[in-house]
């Protein structure tokens, strides 16, 4: 009886909720409302300077420090005052940006895929325990109002085209909306990284393989861009240890749907003996484990390189992953099959190999995945 007046009573509330949900869903997504800046009006150029000391020239200061002129505060400007002539300018140049991650357009601006979403959703977490009914109401209202708000916006940062059937059909609809679409890729914030470091070294002893994708290779739900590709890895590292004598360590999580098929697999290769498995863990945890890593393993499926393969390109570590949709070379070693992934790793056991892999990943990651790189975009188009 206990149990059913708890559901009864969250059907209730979500029934109430349901009243104000279309307002609350159309805001519902990651979404910068706008991007603004302001400059102090006094600027003291490097010919003021040269004009108090005579032995620097302004072409010289240039040349020594980069700099042509600087934007000097009142004596009585503080940071606050700067911020509030930003957020004058903030409300008269409002943009709307909808920064996608993936499933938040394809599945949740798809209004197609309502019935397929409320039926996955019929069977997680506490909506199982919900007539399906309500499921389907709840879920219609979200992604209906989630497609309104993308409408309003502005701009739509997504992946590139070609990697997703539902995300290219929204990201069309909202092309026909007026929405500029601008493609992006895993960017990150490089100063997040700048405390970590690849301690790992070509030739060590042990052989540290990091793979941190969750585990999704059979029991699919959706479509197979859930895909991650996860058999290929584990048979083509099998393969590899059979080859060598090297002692190696694999780390693996306990994240996915598949963790116990892959244990089942991992045993049946004999391979069990080398893999360490973990729970989930904080980053900075998870990053003291990619600072030992000599390689990592990105999703090998049909999809886009993710957090965790940015993470080890970022710090250098030679990356192993499915790059084939990429418009651009990659300092990524290539792998769609299990015969790949063996081969990639013996072409690291080369050391020039590696250590070219390990400098291009770094410097590729500082120019290309970095956020500056679509504000630039973003700037350049409005």
């Amino acid at each position: 009886i206990y149990k059913f007046l708890q559901i009864f009573l969250l059907c209730i509330a979500l029934f109430l909720r349901l009243v104000s949900l279309p307002k609350f869903t159309e805001n519902l997504m990651i979404n910068i409302a706008a991007i603004e800046y302001y400059l102090p009006e006094n600027i003291l150029t490097n010919e003021d300077i040269a004009r108090e000391f005579p032995e620097w020239s302004a072409e010289k200061i240039k040349a020594k420090i980069g700099v042509e002129a600087r934007h000097i505060v009142k004596k009585t400007q503080t940071a606050l005052d700067l911020a509030y002539e930003a957020t004058q300018k903030l409300f008269k140049n409002n943009i709307n940006i909808f920064l996608s991650y993936g499933s938040d357009l394809e599945y949740f601006c798809n209004v197609d895929l309502i019935d397929e979403l409320a039926e996955d959703f019929k069977n997680k977490s506490f909506t199982r325990y919900l007539p399906k009914r309500l499921v389907y109401t709840i879920i219609s209202k979200v992604v209906n109002n989630q497609f309104i708000g993308a409408k309003k916006s502005d701009y739509v940062l997504f992946f590139p085209r070609g990697n997703s059937i539902k995300g290219d059909k929204v990201i069309n609809e909202l092309i026909e909306n007026n929405v500029k679409y601008i493609e992006r890729y895993d960017d990150m914030y490089i100063d997040d990284f700048k405390s970590y470091e690849k301690k790992s070294k070509f030739g060590d002893n042990e052989l540290v393989i990091l793979c941190a994708t969750r585990f999704s290779y059979t029991n699919l739900t959706l479509n197979d861009q859930e895909n991650k590709g996860n058999d290929i890895i584990i048979k083509g590292i099998a393969k590899y240890i059979q080859s060598t004598n090297r002692k190696i360590v694999i780390h693996f999580f306990e994240k996915g749907q598949d963790v116990n098929e892959a244990k089942k697999l991992c045993k049946e290769l004999k391979i069990e003996n080398n893999i360490i498995w973990h729970k989930t863990m904080p980053m900075h945890e998870l990053f003291k484990l990619y600072e030992k890593s000599h390689i990592c393993f990105d999703q090998l499926g049909n999809n886009w390189l993710g957090a965790i393969g940015v993470f080890a390109i970022l710090l250098g570590i030679p990356l192993i992953s499915n790059v084939s949709k990429y418009k651009v070379p990659l300092p990524v070693v290539n792998a769609t099959n299990e015969e790949e992934v063996y081969e990639g790793l013996v072409q690291l056991e080369n050391e020039d190999f590696y250590e070219r892999i390990s400098s291009e990943s770094r410097e590729y990651a500082v120019k290309n995945l970095t956020p500056l790189k679509i504000l630039k975009q973003l700037i350049k188009n409005d």
